[in-house]
């Protein structure tokens, strides 16, 4: 399994839901079962849809007892977000999130998907290998998350799907008002 250990914060922002540990959900016995289906998480809003999953949680061998998901305002980008915040004082080097690592969203299980052959077929510069893992993760994501059923369905559906684009700053056109309004720090980071 994997850990993550955080130094102490009172109860603020701890991580935010992609860094949950990505917290995949393992595959079931069952295509059927229903928290793989779509349906059973599109009909519902973001309360809901959070509220099912962390109670999913346990289930699937998921361990976040400090952990809850909250909207919180994020200073450096000027924005209201939805994220993992800590719902208890966390002591140093304490385990925060315990989550199987077999259950995790990652290269690897993009790698181990039938979406393998289209990486192999991809030209795969090594000096841009970051930033082709996390565009591979991304178009899996859009492709599970799309699907009637998936293992994955309940992690795409609870964390991704209320999130509004224009929140992330590498979406703003740099000649916005919004994009003008972030910290310079956060501009350089975006225009990369």
């Amino acid at each position: 399994h994997t850990s993550v250990s955080v130094p102490p914060t009172p109860r603020s922002l701890m991580l935010g839901l992609l860094a949950l540990c990505h917290a995949a959900i393992p595959p079931a016995p069952s295509s059927s079962a229903a928290w793989m289906q779509r349906s059973h998480w599109i009909p519902h809003n973001d309360s809901e849809r959070t509220a099912r999953f962390m109670r999913l949680l346990p289930s699937l061998g998921l361990h976040c007892p400090k952990v809850g998901v909250s909207t919180f305002w994020y200073p450096s980008i000027g924005r209201r977000l939805r994220g993992a915040v800590a719902l208890e004082p966390i002591a140093k080097h304490e385990e925060v999130c315990v989550v199987p690592l077999a259950n995790m969203i990652s290269f690897l299980s993009v790698q181990n998907s039938s979406f393998a052959p289209v990486l192999r077929m991809a030209d795969k510069d090594v000096s841009q290998r970051g930033l082709w893992e996390a565009a591979a993760i991304s178009l899996f994501i859009l492709r599970e998350g799309a699907r009637d059923s998936s293992p994955h369905a309940a992690y795409i559906h609870a964390s991704f799907s209320g999130h509004d684009p224009a929140s992330i700053p590498k979406t703003l056109p740099p000649d916005s008002d919004a994009f003008r309004a972030l910290k310079p720090s956060v501009q350089a980071t975006a225009r990369r």
